[in-house]
């Protein structure tokens, strides 16, 4: 099994990292909620942030880092490519719902992370776009 991935490019290693993140991630919610609670720590979130919400939270954060797993060693086909975007996608909204509307997340330490790391994705993979896509 090659372990890096083909492509040239830094991009499916940025893939690659941002899917290790994920599975510690996972591995942390499903051990405690309070890995759950260092990003959610909003007025709201010791009371909406249950150990059942943690292991959801873990099972979502799980699925994409298998789909960015997959675009990293598939970054040239447009369908892999694509829904690995949108996980970012799906990322940025979902903090910034829990930050901005229901509260559960605050600005700091916390959602720094959250936010930037999908903000910075999604910039990198639209303007790599062509550079990866191209027939």
């Amino acid at each position: 099994m090659v372990l890096a991935p083909s492509h040239g490019g830094l991009l499916p290693y940025w893939l690659l990292v941002t899917s290790a993140a994920s599975l510690f991630n996972t591995i942390g919610c499903y051990t405690t909620p309070r890995i759950a609670l260092t990003t959610y720590e909003g007025r709201l979130a010791e009371s909406q942030v249950t150990a059942f919400g943690a292991r959801m939270f873990g099972t979502w954060t799980a699925l994409s880092c298998v789909m960015r797993l997959v675009a990293a060693y598939n970054i040239t086909e447009p369908s892999v490519y694509y829904l690995a975007l949108c996980t970012y996608f799906v990322a940025l909204s979902h903090f910034a719902s829990e930050w901005l509307v229901f509260g559960t997340m605050k600005a700091g330490r916390g959602i720094a992370p959250v936010l930037i790391v999908p903000t910075f994705s999604i910039m990198w993979m639209t303007t790599q776009r062509n550079f990866y896509l191209a027939a």
